[in-house]
């Protein structure tokens, strides 16, 4: 074989093929067709394209001395920006009519920050316990086209620069090969520290655009025929088998990330021509690729809206991405460049500029104005249950760190009981203060955010000190007199069983692990989790009494959101789920529960008389949330539970009086 110089032609129907791919792959994941698990991997093919595209670009420009910044920006504009901005617009004037007012003041936050290209920072910065889920946010997947639009300003100035040392092509790959190192090594140090940074961040993305780039500048090798088809089948199948074997992975961008981005990259580099990227409906689908992926979400995100949750309501959706995806290309794209291209450069700019600001004014808008009097009052109240928190949550409840508040309720009498857990501990503390005998008696919380209390796991995705605040927990516990009791809450069932997921989590994967972590709750997993679980109950029960609260019931979305979507759909039934599917989603719980109960003279609370009956459990009562989520009790809804905690002041009794015990810290 030998090494020749790439000779690429201004398109190419590989590259085409290639965006059908992985437009397929996203569409068909967010539309959680069966055999697209991994699906997310065609943003990574984006990114590889992407890469490659500007490279060639940028660096053929360079070498022929007619690269403009300005013009390579303005050209990005004009292919990005007029499609984006119709989006955008239709969504604005559809949630005008259709969303609740803090809907569509998020609404207008969302587009905002998608049209200044800085939507991946909004999104990482939400990224978190509290996050809404993925399927309530209409312009989510624009993160990419926020980060490809950052590649795109600095991307132009890197070569720039490195041209200024050299203009030898292999200098100019192994600066953006060092650049690739660099970011890929970021993101590997990332993924064990802040999964959301690590997903949504341009510095941990960078490496995958600048494989596309060494993809353009480094040497093709000719190949036969025969072999240059094998290996361009071999690439497109690593693809595939990233689609299919793949999951949402705490560790993504990772070293799995290398398998569907490298065969990528083969494919571009090797020039391969085959007919599954050369026949026309492949290259019907890459033609239209940008417009299919900016509507296909929304579309997804309007199913969960309307609650259509069917094979038929999934089909409808795929047609009708299909059908926007096409006449966005038509309207938004072709039309919109084509007049773009007849004016003059700074026209063009002009006119971009101005129907952006426009936009952008009225996204504005939408954020600051109070739209509340186009709704009924019934559909402001469940929105405001979402506020209805605990109003010193951001203070009381850590996150990270293990510098831990001293955060009382109550009067400033007697400790009379300390609340030990997660976020769930937190919502309901005020209940448990409400619930004490004497007014001058006080409560401490100490909670966690997504913090099992466990002494012997670790988390799955380490990006908070849990391990070190159980280990304080049970150190200022022996501190304090045996008569102080302790009420453990958590969000007890998603640590071992897992939940509905995300881009950064597999669904029903635990979030925790003893010995080593497993992608599904196999018994072996489970028994380490119950042997842990009554291990740590028997030690705190060993010196005062202790409460498990039984898991909350957890609505399937958002509470208020969705009832607020209800009302405005003129759905007036409550937001509830049967009783049987608490009964299977926490069996494993309680029988953990039961069984530390019974071994170390626990007490267990149940908290289902009061939210739920014999065939449903509620998460809204008569047109208002019971919580200000899918599974926290609101401020409002924690007052039911005021009876069942009564119930711990009535039974508390002193175990023992400690030697050297101390007294409570003070209140504050």
């Amino acid at each position: 074989m030998h090494i020749t110089q790439n000779n690429t032609p201004s398109f190419r129907k590989d590259i085409n093929g290639l965006r059908a791919i992985a437009v397929i792959a996203v569409i068909f994941y967010h539309f959680s067709v069966s055999g697209f698990g991994g699906g997310f991997v065609g943003v990574d093919i984006f990114f590889v394209i992407s890469g490659f595209l500007m490279t060639r670009i940028i660096t053929e420009r360079l070498a022929a001395k007619t690269f403009s910044l300005t013009g390579f920006y303005l050209a990005r504009a004009k292919r990005i920006v007029p499609a984006l901005i119709a989006l955008c617009v239709i969504l604005l004037l559809a949630g005008w009519f259709f969303l609740p007012p803090a809907e569509l003041k998020e609404l207008g936050s969302q587009a905002k920050s998608s049209l200044l290209f800085t939507s991946n920072l909004r999104f990482m910065s939400e990224a978190g316990y509290f996050d809404s889920a993925s399927h309530e946010k209409w312009l989510l997947h624009t993160w990419s086209l926020s980060v490809e639009w950052q590649y795109y300003l600095l991307f132009p100035l890197f070569l720039m620069a490195v041209t200024v040392l050299t203009r030898k092509k292999r200098h100019v790959a192994t600066a953006i090969g060092l650049l690739a190192l660099c970011s890929f090594s970021f993101s590997l140090i990332q993924a064990e520290h802040d999964a959301a940074k690590n997903f949504y961040s341009l510095a941990t993305r960078t490496w995958e655009m600048a494989m596309g780039g060494l993809a353009c500048l480094i040497p093709a090798l000719t190949l036969s025929r025969k072999a240059k088809a094998v290996a361009v089948h071999l690439a497109l199948g690593l693809m595939a088998a990233s689609t299919v074997l793949l999951s949402a992975s705490a560790h993504w961008p990772g070293p799995l990330t290398l398998v569907p981005v490298l065969g990528c990259a083969l494919v571009i580099w090797l020039n391969g021509r085959t007919p599954i990227t050369d026949n026309p409906v492949s290259q019907w689908l890459g033609k239209i690729s940008y417009s299919l992926y900016l509507w296909h979400w929304p579309i997804a995100v309007s199913l969960v809206y309307l609650q259509i949750d069917s094979a038929l309501g999934t089909c409808i959706g795929l047609l009708l991405t299909l059908l926007c995806g096409y006449a966005s290309y038509a309207l938004f794209e072709a039309l919109p460049q084509k007049t773009l291209s007849s004016l003059t450069p700074p026209k063009a700019a002009t006119v971009l500029a101005v129907v952006l600001v426009g936009v952008l004014g009225t996204a504005q808008a939408y954020r600051k104005v109070d739209f509340t009097d186009r709704t009924s009052p019934v559909v402001v109240v469940a929105e405001n249950e979402a506020k209805n928190k605990n109003p010193r949550r951001s203070t009381c409840m850590l996150s990270k760190g293990v510098n831990f508040p001293s955060c009382n309720f109550g009067g400033e009498g007697e400790l009379s009981a300390i609340v030990l857990g997660d976020s769930h501990a937190n919502a309901v503390v005020s209940a448990v203060a409400a619930a004490l005998p004497n007014k001058d008696l006080r409560i401490q919380e100490w909670s966690y955010a997504s913090c099992p209390t466990l002494l012997g796991m670790h988390l799955v995705i380490n990006d908070r000190q849990c391990k070190e605040f159980n280990e304080w927990a049970v150190q200022q516990l022996d501190a304090l007199p045996a008569s102080v009791p302790v009420i453990i809450v958590n969000r007890s069932s998603s640590y071992p069983m897992g939940d509905e997921g995300g881009p950064n989590h597999p669904k029903d994967s635990p979030y925790i692990y003893f010995s080593k972590p497993y992608r599904t709750p196999t018994k072996a997993f489970l028994d380490e989790y119950q042997q842990d679980y009554t291990r740590t109950i028997c030690k705190l029960a060993s010196k005062r009494k202790v409460f498990l609260v039984r898991p909350f019931p957890e609505m399937p979305l958002n509470v208020p959101k969705q009832l607020a979507r209800n009302l405005m759909l003129d759905k007036q039934s409550d937001i509830t789920i049967p009783r049987s599917a608490y009964d299977q989603r926490h069996a494993f719980v309680y029988q953990s529960q039961d069984r530390a109960a019974e071994a170390c003279g626990a007490t267990v609370l149940d908290p289902t008389p009061y939210l739920c009956d014999a065939s449903n459990c509620y998460g809204s009562v008569q047109g208002r949330p019971l919580y200000y989520d899918a599974s926290h009790l609101s401020e409002f809804g924690n007052q039911r539970l005021i009876p069942m905690f009564e119930a711990v002041f009535r039974t508390t009794r002193p175990l023992a009086t400690e030697p050297g015990a101390q007294p409570a810290p003070p209140a504050s």
